[in-house]
C-alpha cells in the first residue's frame, strides 16, 4: 500500500473555477489510484506530489478528520513545498480525512483552484 500519490490537475472547463484532479500511484502517472486514497496505519502521513505534466501548480492542502468538530485551525492547512504536501495521519487510530488540494496558475497566481473533496484513509 503506497503512502505517496501523484496528482495531475487542470482547470475545470465549464466553470473555470475548480481544479479537476487525477491521482496516480506512480511518478509516470500510468497507474490510476483508487479512491479513497489509503495509506498503512503505520505510515503517519500521506504525501501528495504534483505530477510533472500537471497544468496547475500545487500550493497547499486543507484537511479535516471526517466526524470531527467542524473547525479549521492552522493545524488543518499545510502549504506545499516544491510541489509536495504531506497530510498527517494518526498511527494509533483508523480515520478518514477529507482533503481539498489548492492549486494556482503555474507562473503567476491569478486565482486559487480547489479540488473536490477526495478522502484519505489509514488502514491496517
Amino acid at each position: 500500500m503506497p503512502n505517496t500519490y501523484y496528482v495531475q490537475a487542470q482547470v475545470d472547463t465549464p466553470t473555470g473555477q475548480i481544479a479537476v484532479a487525477n491521482y496516480y500511484i506512480d511518478k509516470k502517472c500510468s497507474q490510476p489510484a483508487t479512491l479513497p486514497l489509503s495509506v498503512a496505519l503505520s505510515a503517519g502521513a500521506c504525501t501528495i506530489i504534483q505530477a510533472t505534466d500537471s497544468t496547475l501548480t500545487l500550493v497547499g492542502a486543507v484537511f479535516k478528520t471526517i466526524g470531527g468538530v467542524p473547525v479549521l485551525t492552522s493545524n488543518n492547512f499545510y502549504p506545499a513545498s516544491q510541489g509536495s504536501v504531506s497530510i498527517s495521519m494518526p498511527t494509533d487510530d483508523m480515520v478518514t480525512k477529507g482533503v481539498v488540494l489548492l492549486f494556482s496558475d503555474p507562473l503567476q497566481v491569478s486565482a486559487l483552484y480547489p479540488t473536490s473533496d477526495p478522502q484519505i484513509t489509514n488502514e491496517t
